[in-house]
């Protein structure tokens, strides 16, 4: 009995300010394409300016999905992001369209693509309460010690991951990086990657900070806390953008420090992403949008 063919999928992925976006909504509009947003933070309401969200006018008629569905207050997991994506793309295949999966969130993308099957936590350790009590920077250290391998896709200052994977070891026994398994493939996936130095990618990172961190951002930050109940831990967890905003708000950092630190943690989280994503021999890394319709094409004929 023959295999069947497996819907195709186009993933579309880049460091922090590559122009991945900008590059998703053009290869859907020529194709027929719908858009699902794997970004950690555009899936939460009221976060536009920080995350950078796309615009109305941005998508040109591109319809998107996965973004402005959850309450910044309520804690958005990647088994939620999981379920969601696929919920969404088997929709958009079902409706003849091409699905794009455009982001920078890199264990988002990689639990749809690889159809991750995740860990289900067992029964609470003590030594969690005593984790509860800790500082950020030092459950960071413990995690080291625990989970050496969960440092590649956990953000030294998210403190909700930090605990969750901490959670995971030690109510099952097992590290989290290491259980992370596959299941059956459920996509055919051409995977594009906006390729630009590093060198680049700092100053278009610069450019943009520069740019867009204006005291309409710092409004929505104050108001995410104020009206939208978001707690100052929250936002830190949030990190770039909301958290050296709301630490400039917390008065523990001046203008000047908040866009020095944040224009270093961005270069240091662009970094991680590249990182990621070079150990991965699947991504066709592109210099132009050119190149990426040429590789779409030839996928595409793959595919009938």
């Amino acid at each position: 009995m023959s295999t069947p063919t497996l819907p195709p999928l186009v993933v579309i992925v880049g460091p922090h300010a590559s122009g991945k976006t900008a590059l998703g909504v053009a290869l859907a509009r020529e194709y027929n394409g719908e858009v699902v947003s794997a970004d950690s933070r555009q899936v939460y309401r009221y976060m536009d300016l920080g995350t950078n969200k796309i615009t109305t006018d941005e998508m040109q008629g591109v319809a998107h999905h996965l973004i402005d569905i959850a309450e910044p207050t309520r804690r958005y997991t990647v088994v939620d992001f999981q379920r969601d994506a696929g919920v969404a793309l088997n929709d958009i295949t079902a409706r003849k369209h091409l699905p794009f999966l455009v982001g920078g969130t890199m264990l988002y993308i990689d639990a749809v693509v690889d159809n991750y099957l995740f860990p289900a936590t067992g029964v609470a350790s003590p030594k969690l309460d005593l984790y509860h009590d800790m500082t950020t920077d030092e459950l960071y250290e413990k995690l080291k010690k625990v989970d050496p391998g969960a440092l590649a896709f956990i953000e030294q200052g998210n403190r909700r991951r930090i605990l969750h994977a901490l959670h995971v070891a030690h109510s099952t026994g097992k590290r989290f990086s290491e259980q992370r398994t596959r299941g059956p493939a459920q996509w055919h996936t051409l995977k594009l990657g906006i390729w630009r130095d590093r060198n680049e990618t700092n100053q278009r990172i610069d450019r943009w900070i520069d740019t867009h961190v204006s005291d309409a951002m710092i409004d929505e930050v104050r108001t995410l806390h104020d009206q939208h109940k978001v707690s100052w831990e929250t936002l830190d967890a949030f990190g770039l953008e909301y958290r050296y905003i709301s630490r400039m708000l917390r008065d523990t950092l001046t203008r000047n420090e908040m866009l020095t630190q944040l224009k270093t943690a961005s270069h240091q989280y662009a970094k991680r992403q590249m990182t990621w994503w070079k150990r991965d021999p699947e991504i066709t890394w592109l210099d132009d949008e050119k190149s990426a319709r040429a590789h779409l094409d030839r996928f595409l004929c793959d595919t009938q």
